[in-house]
C-alpha cells in the first residue's frame, strides 16, 4: 500500500484574481484624479467668488461715491465736493448729472482750491481727481479756461526760473499742464542739466587698454582723474587642462573643463588726493556654475572706486544746496531756494524745505521726475 502526500490546498486568501486586483488599481486610480478635479473645481470656484466679491466691492464703492459726490453738489458744498473728488474710487466713473454739476460749480471749486495752493496747484489736482474726460464734454469744455490761465502762469514762472533746478521745476510744471510733446521733451532736458549740475561723473584719464572694464559712465559733469594703473582683467571663462586620474591600477589622461575669471589691478588714481589700487582676485573650478561670479566682483571694485573718489565730493554739494537753500528760504528767495533744494534732491533725495516749496503746486519733487 503505497502512502502520498496530500496535494497542497490553494489558501484563497493569499491568491487574488490578477483581473480584479487590475481593476481594483484602476478604480483607486480613478478616484484619485476624481478627488483631484473635485479639489481643482473647488478652489476655482473660490477664486471666482473672490473675484466677483472684489469686483461688486468696487461698484459698491463708485456707487456709494457718486452718492455721496451728488449730495455735496446738490447742497453746493464746496470743500466736501473738494474732498469727495480727492478720495474717488479707482473704477468710480462721473455720472452725466455730477458731470454737468461740476461744470456748472467749477469757479467755486477753482477758488476753493486756488486758496489753499494756487492756480496751478488748482489745475493739476483738478487733472487728477478728474481724470481723462470727453473733448466734447461740457465739465472738459468748462476746464479748458482754467487750464490756459494755469499754463500761462506756469510759462511766466518758467521764464522767471533760476538755475537749473529752478528751470527743471517749472518746465515741468509746463509739461505736467500741457502735456504737450514738446513741453514734455523741454522738461526732460532740463532734468538732464539739472542732474549735469548736481551729480559727478568720475572720468579715468591715462587708462591703459587693459584696464577699459574699469570704466563707468553716469550722468553728471566731469571728474577727470589721472590714472597709473597695471590690469589684468579676464572675465568668466572656460578652458581645458589635462589631467591624470588612476583606472583600473593605471594612470590615463583626460581633458577638464575649467571655469574661471582674474581680475588683477595695480596702481593709483589721482583725483585730488591719491587713491592706491592693490587688487588680486582669480577664481578656479570645474563646476557648472561659479560660487563667486566675475560681474559682482568687478562691479564691487568699480563702486569702491566711486565711493572713495565721487561720493564725498556729491555729499559736499548735497550738504551746500541744503545749506544755502534753507538760507535762501529764511531770506525769502524762493527762486535760489528752488535751485539749491532740486539740487540737494538729486543727490539726497527731496527735503521737507522742497516738500514745503512744491506744497502750493500740489506735486512732489518725484512727481516732477521724467
Amino acid at each position: 500500500m503505497e502512502i502520498h502526500a496530500p496535494e497542497p490546498v490553494a489558501d484563497a486568501g493569499t491568491h487574488e484574481d490578477p483581473e480584479r486586483a487590475k481593476a481594483e488599481e484602476a478604480m483607486r486610480t480613478q478616484a484619485a484624479a476624481d478627488a483631484a478635479q473635485r479639489e481643482i473645481a473647488r478652489i476655482a470656484a473660490l477664486k471666482q467668488q473672490e473675484v466677483e466679491a472684489a469686483a461688486a466691492a468696487k461698484r459698491d464703492a463708485a456707487f456709494n461715491w457718486n452718492v455721496t459726490l451728488l449730495a455735496a453738489l446738490n447742497a453746493r458744498d464746496t470743500m466736501t465736493i473738494v474732498e469727495t473728488l480727492r478720495v474717488r474710487p479707482e473704477a468710480a466713473q462721473l455720472e452725466p448729472e455730477a458731470v454737468e454739476l461740476l461744470a456748472q460749480q467749477l469757479p467755486d471749486l477753482t477758488a476753493a482750491l486756488t486758496a489753499t495752493s494756487s492756480l496751478i496747484g488748482a489745475q493739476l489736482e483738478l487733472s487728477r481727481v478728474l481724470g481723462a474726460m470727453p473733448k466734447d464734454s461740457v465739465l472738459a469744455t468748462a476746464t479748458a479756461a482754467l487750464r490756459a490761465r494755469a499754463l500761462a502762469a506756469a510759462q511766466h514762472e518758467l521764464h522767471h526760473a533760476g538755475g537749473p533746478g529752478g528751470r527743471f521745476i517749472h518746465a515741468a510744471l509746463v509739461a505736467q499742464i500741457s502735456l504737450a510733446p514738446g513741453d514734455l521733451a523741454t522738461a526732460r532736458t532740463a532734468f538732464a542739466e539739472l542732474v549735469k549740475a548736481a551729480r559727478v561723473n568720475l572720468v579715468l584719464d591715462q587708462l591703459p587698454v587693459a584696464c577699459a572694464a574699469l570704466v563707468r559712465s553716469e550722468p553728471g559733469h566731469a571728474l577727470h582723474a589721472t590714472t597709473t594703473l597695471a590690469c589684468t582683467i579676464e572675465p568668466e571663462h572656460t578652458w581645458m587642462v589635462k589631467q591624470a586620474f588612476e583606472v583600473n591600477g593605471s594612470m590615463t589622461t583626460t581633458d577638464v573643463e575649467h571655469r574661471g575669471w582674474r581680475l588683477s589691478v595695480r596702481g593709483e588714481i589721482r583725483a585730488g588726493g591719491v587713491l592706491p589700487v592693490e587688487v588680486a582676485d582669480a577664481v578656479d573650478e570645474t563646476t557648472d556654475t561659479l560660487e563667486r561670479p566675475f560681474a559682482p566682483v568687478l562691479a564691487g571694485l568699480i563702486d569702491g572706486i566711486w565711493n572713495e573718489l565721487v561720493t564725498p565730493l556729491e555729499t559736499e554739494t548735497a550738504n551746500a544746496a541744503l545749506a544755502a537753500g534753507r538760507a535762501a528760504i529764511a531770506g525769502k528767495n524762493v527762486k535760489r531756494a528752488e535751485n539749491e533744494l532740486a539740487i540737494h534732491a538729486v543727490i539726497a533725495g527731496p527735503s521737507e524745505e522742497l516738500d514745503q516749496l512744491l506744497a502750493p503746486y500740489r506735486v512732489t519733487f518725484d512727481q516732477l521726475r521724467p
